[in-house]
């Protein structure tokens, strides 16, 4: 898969993500107005089911971690983890602010809190963020990782990954994660590992080339069409619409990768992908303080109509995500020059 794949796999993910976060509560978006319905229930949450980013986001990782791993030996754990906190904190920068005077019940909190949240310790400000010191932590231990996993065959990769995962879903739904973050030094550990299994998805499709031979075998096998990938991604999403289990998401992520990846990208199309995917990150930070913490009623009750809530949130994500970047730049430029 070439780097431009990556580019509209992120932003294929981060329209997931917003889409999510969007219409994922049927009680808060009871009353918007929707067209279709299936058995009572509007359809667009069916379509949620499609959208869990996460397995996305950590397959794209895995594989392009491996890709640097494989030619370079890695990137460097510093630059890499202080590249991701400066976004996030130029992102408070802008948003706390604003949330101290939208929220001062909630904004900025005590001393302690606004560290907590700032290092991705605790996320109260917004949940979505609890990702961030997880990933840090992974993208950090990426070169041990490979270099442990290179000892074996994929079969004993997928074999671990899979118990691993297994062992965290069923620590999550046996005790909650309230219990969990209880200690949150254990909580952000195992949260890492609870991601391991899509990273390692990610590893095993760039090092052992699964989309390259799996596009070989489709062309050869069954039909060099262009329309077999595409229908194959259609009937995938189909199934996945009606399976209500979250569990099942790494595997579907790492089928719609593969299968995407077979698919000629339309050149405008592809452009707009690339383009959310190089602000998807900042997206991904930003999106809720304005759909879940901020303006959440005024979008579900003003703007109300879903295509309308998702196009101005996109538009005010993609606009702050964009500030983002004009500030980050002269300060990245530094960062670049040191030597770690």
């Amino acid at each position: 898969m070439s780097k431009e794949y990556t580019g509209y796999l992120k932003g294929v993910a981060i329209l997931l993500m917003v889409f999510l976060h969007l219409f994922t509560n049927k009680e808060a978006d009871g009353n918007l107005g929707f067209l279709l319905s299936v058995n009572d229930t509007p359809l667009i949450y069916y379509l949620t089911r499609l959208c869990n980013p996460v397995p996305f986001f950590l397959i794209l990782s895995g594989y392009g971690l491996y890709a640097i791993y494989s030619k370079w030996g890695g990137v460097n754990p510093c630059k890499r983890t202080i590249y991701l906190y400066l976004h996030l904190w130029i992102i408070y920068l802008l948003l706390v602010p604003l949330a101290c005077c939208v929220r001062p019940d909630m904004y900025p909190g005590n001393f302690a809190i606004f560290v907590k949240n700032a290092t991705s310790w605790q996320c109260s400000y917004i949940g979505e963020q609890w990702f961030f010191l997880p990933y840090v932590l992974l993208m950090a231990s990426s070169k041990w990782i490979f270099r442990l996993f290179d000892k074996v065959n994929w079969y004993a990769t997928f074999l671990i990954g899979l118990i691993v995962y297994g062992f965290c879903v069923y620590m999550l739904k046996r005790y909650g994660e309230a219990t969990l973050a209880g200690n949150m030094l254990f909580y952000n550990i195992f949260l890492s590992f609870y991601m391991l299994f899509p990273f390692l998805l990610g590893y095993m499709a760039k090092k052992y080339q699964w989309i390259e031979r799996a596009n070989a075998f489709v062309n050869k096998r069954i039909c060099s069409k262009p329309f077999i990938p595409v229908t194959m991604l259609l009937v995938l999403c189909t199934i996945r619409c009606f399976v209500p289990n979250a569990s099942v998401d790494p595997f579907y992520a790492i089928i719609f990768v593969v299968l995407f990846s077979m698919i000629s990208v339309p050149k405008v199309l592809g452009a707009v992908l690339s383009y959310l995917g190089k602000h998807s990150m900042n997206i991904w930070l930003i999106h809720t303080w304005f759909s879940t913490r901020l303006f959440h009623d005024f979008l579900y009750d003003t703007v109300h109509y879903p295509i309308a809530m998702y196009v101005s949130l996109m538009v005010v994500s993609l606009a702050i995500s964009h500030i983002v970047e004009m500030l980050y730049k002269p300060i990245g430029k530094y960062v670049n020059k040191i030597n770690f």
